[in-house]
């Protein structure tokens, strides 16, 4: 048996202009926002939030790498920037792919950030990276219009989905020990893109900027994918990485319209756990309809009223199958400059 270390961050909301609040955000906040004119602009992130995850990060991993361990996998289940255009989508990713400036920040007193957010990043610290593009990440404009495309090549070292129907993935491995001629445990994760792909397939019209859909294109693609790993490796435990939560939970305009493609599909191939994001509510989806989801909540917005979190999912597998699972939730506290264990999920 082996432990797979993954971490699941959601919801970053990256941008050329950090700290851009909008009409939603906390009172405190509106009137600067309604005096520089972005009050009705999406918001962005906070640079100090996001130094703060990067250090804390990099310390569990550190952590890990010390007693022969490591993370196995980040995942981004969406919204990676606020919107899909070409100077919010790379801020996101030189957060996710740019080596920091120095080592010196990777691990800061206590209160000391660099002025420059693009110091802080999460680069090199997992073996593998998984992203998926969320509504946001989508959207062509300030406006909102949905259907923009710049994520493919921006993130094209990290999401090929354009070409394959909307979904991509992995199956990655670990060994059992250290040991030469240790075997090897592994674990499928697939990552699906649920957005708009034209402003008009919103129902209704108004719904296009929060609003998703299961193209079935990318349903049969999703699972041929999963039949696919289980031909390999029979009874493989599977993850699927989506950025909408379940149709049912949420108001129809913010829902992945043709959400029932994926409740099927998860439940005749039994698929062990779903990673989603979209509400900014840590939660918990029980598998009494399909799978269970896991929700996560916002890694970085900036003014965000359900606080700022991150996910750390602690896998056992045993011959490819998960046999238990963990997920501990820790929330940004803005008063000590530091992340708290706030609560646990089981699997």
């Amino acid at each position: 048996m082996v432990k797979f270390n993954i971490v699941h961050l959601t919801d970053l909301h990256f941008g050329g202009m950090p700290k851009r609040p909008n009409i939603l955000s906390k009172a405190r906040h509106k009137l600067p926002s309604v005096w520089n004119g972005t009050w009705l602009l999406p918001p962005t992130h906070d640079p100090k939030i996001a130094s703060s995850l990067a250090s804390w990060l990099y310390q569990k991993a550190a952590a890990l790498a010390a007693t022969g361990d490591q993370l196995d996998a980040i995942v981004l289940s969406g919204d990676l920037a606020t919107t899909g255009m070409q100077t919010d989508l790379e801020a996101a990713l030189r957060y996710i792919d740019t080596a920091p400036a120095s080592t010196y920040f990777r691990s800061p007193a206590r209160g000391q950030h660099a002025a420059d957010d693009d110091l802080a990043t999460i680069a090199g610290l997992a073996a593998h990276y998984l992203v998926v593009p969320g509504n946001h990440d989508r959207f062509e404009n300030n406006n909102c219009d949905a259907g923009g495309t710049h994520f493919d090549s921006v993130f094209a070292k990290y999401w090929s989905g354009s070409k394959t129907r909307g979904v991509t993935g992995k199956i990655i491995e670990k060994a059992t020990s250290q040991a030469a001629g240790s075997s090897l445990e592994r674990l499928a994760i697939f990552c699906v893109d649920g957005c708009l792909r034209d402003p008009a397939h919103a129902k209704p019209k108004l719904a296009q900027k929060s609003q998703g859909a299961v193209y079935r294109e990318t349903a049969i693609e999703l699972k041929t994918r999963t039949e696919a790993a289980r031909q390999m490796f029979p009874d493989i435990s599977v993850i699927w990485v989506i950025h909408f939560p379940p149709h049912y939970s949420i108001p129809p305009r913010e829902a992945m319209r043709h959400y029932f493609h994926i409740e099927q599909a998860s439940r005749s191939l039994n698929v062990d756990v779903i990673l989603s994001g979209h509400t900014h509510v840590n939660f918990v989806y029980p598998a009494d309809r399909a799978s269970l989801i896991w929700n996560g909540g916002s890694a970085t917005q900036f003014a965000e009223g359900h606080g700022n979190w991150i996910q750390l999912l602690d896998i056992d597998v045993a011959k490819n199958q998960i046999q238990q699972a963990s997920r501990y939730n820790y929330r940004y506290l803005p008063k000590t400059d530091d992340l708290a264990l706030a609560s646990v999920d089981r699997m």
